[in-house]
């Protein structure tokens, strides 16, 4: 699956950029924290401008993002995206473990899925930290766990790409690396068994570094997985 995020600093913006891509994504990933003004109201109409299931990710300054509001009130607006519908919401495993284990229960009550993220935005660790947190991320009661670190040479992307054979099974797992090196690893991770990757709405509205338009990745896709395009050769 592709999920598409969308930030935008004002609602009919966001609106209008949610309707551009469903046709496009199987997903759209709305980042709040890129909102300067959100109320209550305007939750309903910003899920119903998707036509696909809606991730909430509201991302502090600390994991890349735009929100500065204090912990609570950021978690807080998770919540409220629960309540209004979305199918998933993105919550970041260093999320304080009370606010963060919260967030997971009213979730799972209200048949939300959880994703439960991590993010290095300097590197990547090695494999044995990489694994570690993926086990914490599954003892935290994440139903998806997202692992995103920044590749600075293949020898970053082979790592992260080798997570998928140390997941349990039947854990969904999204992990690839941002940055130009790590470019291949958001179309690769899906060959590896990815839950999703991401794209971004066009050129110049990427949410993290290395992004791919959306209708960039799905030539990608389409050549990659139609065996009569004349490249294709079977072995």
């Amino acid at each position: 699956m592709i999920c598409v995020s969308v930030a935008e600093t004002q609602v009919p913006g966001l609106i209008e950029k949610i309707k551009a891509v469903s046709g496009l994504a199987d997903l759209i990933e709305i980042r709040f924290d890129s909102l300067e003004n959100l109320s209550d109201r305007d939750l309903p109409a910003i899920l119903d401008a998707s036509s696909v299931p809606v991730v909430a990710t509201n991302r502090g300054t600390a994991e890349g993002g735009q929100c500065k509001k204090p912990e609570k009130d950021r978690v807080d607006l998770l919540l409220r995206a629960i309540d209004a519908g979305v199918s998933h919401v993105d919550i970041e495993l260093g999320t304080e473990p009370g606010l963060r284990d919260a967030l997971i229960r009213h979730a799972h009550h209200a048949g939300t899925r959880v994703i439960v993220s991590f993010h290095d935005f300097q590197g990547t660790p090695d494999l044995n930290k990489l694994t570690r947190t993926l086990t914490h991320s599954i003892e935290a009661g994440a139903d998806i766990t997202k692992i995103v670190t920044t590749a600075r040479s293949p020898v970053d992307v082979k790592s992260v790409l080798s997570l998928y054979t140390h997941v349990r099974q039947n854990h969904p797992l999204i992990a690839f690396c941002m940055g130009s090196c790590g470019k291949i690893s958001r179309v690769a991770c899906l060959a590896m068994g990815a839950y999703l990757t991401f794209a971004s709405p066009s050129a110049g509205r990427e949410t993290a570094a290395g992004q791919i338009p959306i209708k960039d990745m799905r030539t990608i896709l389409n050549i990659l997985l139609d065996t009569r395009h004349p490249n294709f050769h079977a072995e």
